[in-house]
């Protein structure tokens, strides 16, 4: 059977905005700054790596205490981006296996699952604490194949950024960029997915498509 394994932030959920908001209130905290760009290419890597980037090593919690007291205080404005529960809904009918790899913590993981509504659809939810390796190495999407007991053949990562793709790539998975979450259209290309869908209606069609013939 089929898996889809999907990317969170950008993806499913709409964060983008509240996480580059917190990214800019964590820095100001230390008397930092960033321009949106640099944030953005920051978006889907690991918390404690953005940490050491901005603060180093000794001081990385330190930023992640930041960053997650500002974001807590937000998240709950969270919402999927409209059509998904629909879309997954008729996967999930269609006998699609279906998991989540993402770059967040447990706990922010799930907790965002829950608060868009979609954390029922995902049995499978591999996160950055999982002890597999991070985006945009294989480890993530290869662990989440495996606890989904899917073929990697017929298995497709759906990411919104360059890291997302090339995670399926160092899998030896095939991909699906999206472009309406953290990267333009220009840069995901570059990537080279194997497709590319910059509406959800359109993703819906595709991951359909994509399934066996009844």
């Amino acid at each position: 059977m089929t898996s889809f394994i999907f990317d969170l932030d950008g993806t499913l959920s709409d964060t983008i905005p509240l996480i580059k908001q917190t990214t800019s209130q964590a820095l100001a905290r230390f008397g930092l700054s960033a321009c949106d760009e640099e944030i953005a290419g920051f978006i889907g890597i690991p918390l404690v790596v953005v940490g050491e980037h901005f603060l180093g090593a000794d001081r990385k919690e330190e930023y992640m205490q930041a960053f997650f007291e500002h974001y807590h205080q937000h998240n709950k404005e969270v919402k999927a981006f409209p059509g998904l529960p629909e879309m997954l809904t008729q996967l999930q009918a269609k006998g699609a296996k279906l998991a989540i790899a993402t770059s967040k913590r447990r706990l922010p993981a799930y907790d965002t699952l829950e608060i868009i509504g979609l954390r029922h659809f995902f049995p499978v939810v591999v996160h950055s604490e999982c002890n597999c390796g991070f985006k945009p190495g294989p480890g993530p999407v290869e662990r989440a194949i495996a606890d989904l007991g899917g073929d990697p053949a017929q298995s497709w990562f759906i990411g919104d950024s360059v890291h997302d793709i090339a995670s399926a790539k160092a899998a030896g998975i095939s991909s699906v960029g999206v472009t309406w979450g953290v990267t333009t259209r220009d840069k995901l290309a570059e990537a080279e997915p194997d497709y590319l869908c910059d509406e959800v209606g359109e993703l819906h069609e595709l991951l359909l498509r994509l399934l066996p013939a009844d």
